[in-house]
């Protein structure tokens, strides 16, 4: 366990646009955009900055780079790593964003079942996806076959 921890935030927490397109055999999603965030890299509680043992780890360290130095280095190197962090995840994120990526489900989604010796099979039919409460409500349709007699 090193001598300096960082807690890394994210604030505020971001919000991810999707656009969602599905069908009975496949499920499209699209990355539109993201809300903007900073990300924050700062000193744990308990490590040479916060914590209090400060004076005696610094005390160790005095004689090869000064104490000084190591406690003005601490919040600039949380600096760096907070803008290293945002600045790969953001470029990460513009790097999907307005890409299509499809998901073949294979055959419709559903299911069979057998009442009284006659095979049912339910299938999706349509789905649509919209906004309910800040949420993804997804509402569908759905077709019925039946009358095949099971063996």
């Amino acid at each position: 366990m090193g001598l300096i921890q960082y807690d890394i935030s994210i604030s505020p927490n971001p919000a991810f646009h999707l656009t969602l397109q599905a069908t009975p055999t496949t499920l499209g999603i699209q990355f539109d955009t993201y809300d903007d965030f900073s990300v924050s890299a700062k000193p744990s509680d308990g490590t040479i900055i916060g914590g209090s043992v400060a004076a005696g780890i610094l005390s160790l360290f005095t004689s090869a780079i000064g104490g000084a130095a190591l406690l003005a280095a601490i919040p600039i190197v949380g600096s760096k790593i907070s803008s290293e962090i945002e600045d790969k995840v953001k470029s990460a994120l513009d790097g999907v964003k307005g890409q299509n990526y499809k998901l073949d489900l294979g055959h419709p989604l559903g299911y069979s079942l057998s009442v009284s010796g006659v095979d049912i099979n339910v299938t999706l039919d349509s789905m649509n996806f919209s906004n309910y409460n800040g949420m993804i409500m997804a509402s569908s349709t759905i077709k019925v076959n039946g009358g095949g007699q099971s063996s």
